[in-house]
């Protein structure tokens, strides 16, 4: 495949208007005068310099550097806008929907700066100068991770991502295996699985890519904050556990996801053709061995904390959750139409409409 031929749809470089830095050291100077402690003007401030910097021509390297550098802070402001709408009664109020909002504009800005970096690696520019392969995994990883970020937010406020967003999601993944580095494994010292060891965590754009997939299939909208978290962080932790195949895998004892590159879904365990090149399967069986054996030792006696479950994580309400996973994931799912499952989008019938607050009462 012509790699040239991916078009990641990023907006046209314009020289008119620069941001307020366009080199590491000029970054590292704006930063140190942002007002972290006023979260709405620090975010808007880093979204305004990020969308500029987004249509300013640089080198990959400059780019890379420069978003490296911001990466820390964005994820700082984040998770303190977080507050203004995660678990809150929808439909949000105003103040809150407008941080969600902005919110998920900045994690977009921040995916859309590596993913100018990701580009240049397919053949829209000259690429990185030193290490390409490894930086352009980064770059890639990155971009995925920023996803992530946006898809978790949505599932902290209960607001389905739109069907744009699985697109490229899938998009970013196919760039990255076809220049054949979504398994190069890249530091990351913002993954939360090693928070407090010496040791940076690593991740791939494959396993990032999988942990995406592993949240959506354990319907995170369902999930009570505390419990949405714990999946999170063992979709993060056990994402690695998975291998992504371009053909159905032969262990048939775990039912594999399925997911299509071409498609605007999340994956599912719906059969699928096999002569789509576009399908890709997730193969789970490490992961279902793991959380079974995890089982067993809950039931055992053997405490969360020990099994690397959460520090947190007490029982009975571990392993209740940790069961539930275990069928999401391992177990082919939930029945459609099922009390406790996902709701069949495609059924037809006859709908009733009852509107106003007495004849609902």
């Amino acid at each position: 495949m012509n790699h040239a031929a991916i078009d990641l749809g990023l907006p046209p470089l314009t020289s008119t208007l620069a941001p307020d830095f366009t080199d590491a050291p000029t970054c590292q100077e704006w930063l140190a005068r942002l007002p972290l402690t006023n979260v709405a003007q620090a975010q808007a401030q880093l979204l305004r310099q990020i969308n500029l910097l987004n249509r300013y021509p640089l080198s990959a390297d400059a780019r890379l550097q420069i978003l490296e550098i911001l990466r820390g802070p964005i994820n700082f402001i984040q998770e303190q806008s977080v507050k203004h709408y995660a678990g809150r009664p929808l439909p949000l109020p105003e103040a809150g929907q407008a941080a969600f909002d902005t919110s998920q504009t900045l994690w977009r800005e921040q995916e859309t700066g590596y993913l100018h970096c990701l580009q240049a690696s397919l053949g829209g520019g000259a690429g990185f100068s030193e290490s390409p392969h490894l930086l352009t995994a980064l770059a890639a990883t990155r971009a995925l991770s920023s996803l992530l970020a946006m898809y978790l937010d949505n599932c902290r406020a209960n607001i389905l991502p739109s069907p744009m967003y699985w697109r490229q999601l899938h998009l970013v993944y196919h760039a990255a295996e076809e220049l054949k580095i979504s398994q190069l494994p890249v530091k990351d010292s913002l993954r939360r699985h090693n928070f407090g060891t010496k040791e940076a965590s690593t991740a791939s754009a494959a396993s990032v890519y999988a942990e995406v997939l592993l949240l959506a299939a354990a319907s995170p909208m369902e999930l009570r904050p505390k419990q949405l978290a714990r999946v999170a962080n063992w979709a993060q932790r056990w994402s690695e556990k998975v291998e992504i195949l371009q053909k159905p895998p032969e262990d048939s004892r775990t039912p594999p996801l399925c997911v299509d590159l071409a498609g605007r879904q999340a994956a599912s365990f719906q059969s699928q053709p096999n002569d789509n090149a576009a399908l890709r399967w997730l193969e789970l069986s490490g992961l279902r061995k793991s959380i079974k054996k995890r089982l067993v030792l809950l039931e055992q006696g053997e405490m969360p904390e020990s099994l690397n479950l959460g520090k947190d994580c007490i029982q009975p309400a571990c392993g209740a959750l940790l069961q539930r996973v275990y069928r999401d994931w391992c177990k082919g799912g939930r029945k459609q139409g099922s009390a406790s499952g996902r709701t069949n989008l495609r059924s037809s019938g006859h709908y009733q409409l009852v509107a106003g607050i007495e004849a609902i009462h």
